[in-house]
């Protein structure tokens, strides 16, 4: 790769991962706000909270690699042709073709990268997940046989256990369902 090119890569690669990292943060964030009521509950709420936020992850950058090398793409020809450096390249001899390839081979790692967490990465974060919020769910449920009082599980549906039976019964349960009136 010559010096020209290393140049260009390095641009593209430095605001692609850069914008990355910013818009993962933020759909991120706006996934666990949706959960914040069910982690609230929870005796381990910040440790199960930050599981779940890293387990989100990797379904959070297949969604946002296209688009963070899109802007990484555009942002740094944009950069480079307000600056001239485009039209000394091309008045140098130097193909437009010739320029793209950095782009191009970015492109390529992070495809990559896709393949490799779609397979293998995101699978396991999602049993992880799936985990993560039983476990969180199970202490919802103790929670509310040590209050003895009733406690919302989903919209609409509410739990009260009076009592734990040795053994980790529960006695005394009462589930009211009220999401459909009929």
């Amino acid at each position: 790769m010559q010096l020209i090119e290393q140049y260009i890569f390095r641009r593209v690669a430095v605001v692609t991962l850069s914008t990355l990292v910013v818009v993962t943060t933020i759909v991120l964030s706006t996934q666990l706000l949706s959960r914040v009521a069910m982690l609230t509950r929870s005796s381990d709420a910040f440790l199960i909270f930050v599981q779940i936020a890293l387990f989100l992850i990797p379904s959070m950058v297949m969604v946002v690699i296209p688009f963070a090398l899109l802007v990484g793409a555009m942002r740094t020809l944009n950069a480079m042709n307000a600056d001239s450096e485009l039209a000394v390249l091309e008045a140098a001899g130097r193909s437009p073709a010739l320029t793209a390839r950095p782009v191009v081979l970015l492109a390529l790692l992070l495809t990559l990268a896709s393949l490799l967490i779609a397979h293998v990465v995101e699978p396991w974060s999602n049993r992880n997940l799936r985990d993560a919020v039983a476990r969180a769910s199970a202490d919802l449920i103790r929670s509310a046989a040590q209050a003895g009082t009733f406690q919302v599980i989903a919209n609409g549906s509410y739990i009260q256990i009076a009592e734990q039976l040795p053994g980790g019964e529960f006695g005394k349960l009462v589930l009211v369902d009220a999401r459909d009136p009929k």
